[in-house]
């Protein structure tokens, strides 16, 4: 897998609906929607975080272990669909985090459909039906193996997960 091989990988990350609100004193990122490498976050204020809090449409989205389960369930069903490659995954009580790697150079937030729309269909096979997760995600590019292993140690390394998948690539070596 490397540059001229017309593979890419991404680190994809997103999160549940309504856990994670502009404000919120974990940080955010305001003005990028694709919340971008080194896009500096902004401080908490909780009066805004309030503000969007008292918005929602629904109550926030926790996930439970077994919620969890058929998300990761759902992540490795999209990427072998699609011949993608599913590198680690992480899936924790309100968001998740996947290492991907795909043909050619997709438009990124295509990915983050692909893996949305069918995580939330096997949610919904449970009988609840909500918006499960935020309409953005953080979408980043890995460009070398480097950066893949540093997402990789990152992803599976997540405190917290409800559920995990990491798999090795032969192909990461030769970088």
């Amino acid at each position: 897998m490397g540059p001229d091989s017309g593979k890419r990988t991404w680190l994809l990350t997103w999160t549940t609906r309504g856990t994670w609100l502009p404000g919120d004193d974990r940080g955010w990122v305001q003005g990028d929607p694709n919340n971008h490498h080194n896009t500096p976050p902004e401080p908490p204020n909780e009066r805004l975080r309030l503000w969007h809090l008292k918005r929602l449409k629904e109550k926030p989205v926790w996930l439970t272990k077994e919620q969890a389960t058929l998300v990761l369930v759902a992540f490795q069903e999209t990427a072998r669909l699609q011949d993608w490659w599913l590198a680690a995954a992480a899936v924790m009580s309100n968001h998740v985090h996947l290492i991907i790697t795909v043909d050619c150079d997709p438009a990124p937030g295509d990915l983050l459909r692909q893996f949305k729309t069918y995580a939330s269909r096997a949610l919904n096979a449970l009988g609840e039906k909500h918006t499960w997760w935020t309409t953005s995600g953080s979408t980043r590019k890995l460009p070398d193996v480097s950066a893949i292993n540093a997402a990789m140690r990152y992803v599976i390394e997540q405190p917290g997960a409800l559920a995990m998948h990491h798999s090795e690539n032969p192909g990461l070596s030769s970088l």
